[in-house]
């Protein structure tokens, strides 16, 4: 028995993304303050930006960090990954063993975070990172919904989870999205766009990137980068009942925009999985982009909740096997992104769980490094990638 919960431990426990700064007297506080006057007055620096309208898992308060950069007019926009909130285990952890979801973030999260190791694509100091430039738009998860929630009331998490939740990460998007588009109109405007998370951010960044176009635009160059967070088609693995659970709780319905049908040549499943060839078609001149390992342990654990009609605690060893995940991306990537001119993937041999976390992007497939993969898909040059 202990086995079997060290190893759902390792199966739903994502490791920490970091974010780095070069020390905590960097850090600024700047609550409900106007981005504006944060980059006039703390130009490069880690900014907490509070927002009372942003709201945790909890229902408490919190908002998002930045690194604003006056002289220039790029951004990147990244989701934080995070545990997922369906239940009682994946809320509350597995017998003590697997860690909870994060139901708060807070100034103090935000300090801590910044004073901890790095991440190639987070260190502004390396000349390796080719956004250390960029204006940075940090997005933390404490939702427990893959930033798809958009609910209008608290709800209670079925099968022993908590009660009375909010789950609105989608909502809170809302707020960030908007924060920027002031900024930016008092600013110049946009030149380049980059939006991209890991594990629940990936999951979220495919959700949002439709409000995200809304928003601030949909003729600015943008790149789209999803790092291990597939929305499988397959629906022996991405089953109709662990769907439903998720809609029921996140209401992910109210998020699909309503004018896919106009831009559909195949058939879905389910809404979100609509979402690969609608933004591909509907911003023909973004480019997209999917990261994966091919057995991704944290992954198809998750996708192992929907096996056996959605059993509450999935049987042991994990129905969703790395050889299943594996087919399961192939098909995804043959069946449906080979088609999609602007989409383009990036699979790599291995069980484990997204590429962000790296300090120096030196993942590689056939000579091309993860780094020079992104640059090259910034530029529309990128191709498909596959060990």
């Amino acid at each position: 028995m202990k086995n079997i919960k060290m190893n759902f431990a390792l199966l739903f426990f994502s490791l920490l993304f970091v974010f780095s700064c070069s020390s905590e007297e960097n850090f600024v506080n700047s609550n409900e303050r106007k981005l504006e006057d944060i980059a006039i007055e703390n130009p490069n620096k880690a900014v907490w930006v509070g927002r009372s309208s942003i709201k945790s898992r909890n229902n408490q308060t919190s908002g998002y960090g930045v690194f604003l950069n006056p002289s220039s007019k790029n951004f990147i926009i990244f989701l934080d990954p995070g545990s997922v909130c369906f239940n009682g285990v994946t809320c509350d952890g597995f017998l003590n063993i697997l860690p909870p979801n994060k139901d708060s973030f807070t100034e103090a999260d935000f300090v801590d975070r910044v004073n901890r190791e790095t991440s190639l694509i987070l260190d502004r100091s390396s000349t390796n990172n080719q956004f250390k430039d960029w204006n940075l738009i940090f997005v933390p998860y404490s939702t427990g919904d893959n930033y798809l929630g958009n609910n209008n009331s608290l709800v209670n998490v079925p099968n022993n989870g908590p009660t009375s939740q909010n789950m609105n990460g989608y909502k809170n998007m809302t707020v960030v999205l908007n924060n920027i588009k002031e900024y930016v109109d008092k600013n110049g405007g946009i030149d380049e766009i980059v939006f991209m998370g890991s594990s629940a951010g990936g999951f979220g960044v495919l959700g949002n990137t439709n409000q995200m176009a809304t928003i601030l635009g949909s003729t600015i160059k943008t790149t789209i980068i999803i790092d291990s967070a597939p929305i499988m088609i397959d629906s022996t693995i991405f089953t109709p009942c662990l769907y439903n659970q998720l809609n029921n709780l996140w209401s992910i319905e109210s998020i699909i925009p309503t004018d896919t049908s106009g831009y559909l040549s195949e058939t879905y499943d389910y809404s979100i999985q609509k979402l690969y060839e609608y933004l591909a078609k509907k911003y023909p001149n973004f480019n997209f982009g999917l990261l994966s390992y091919y057995e991704d342990s944290v992954i198809s654990g998750f996708y192992t909740f929907g096996q056996e009609e959605c059993r509450y605690i999935p049987s042991y060893p994990p129905l969703v096997t790395g050889d299943k995940y594996k087919e399961g991306l192939l098909d995804l990537k043959e069946n449906y992104l080979d088609k999609l001119s602007n989409w383009k993937v990036f699979y790599k041999t291995g069980t484990s769980h997204f590429f962000f976390s790296s300090s120096t992007f030196n993942e590689s497939i056939d000579g091309k490094t993860l780094n020079d993969w992104i640059t090259d898909l910034r530029n529309g040059n990128a191709t498909g990638l596959t060990e």
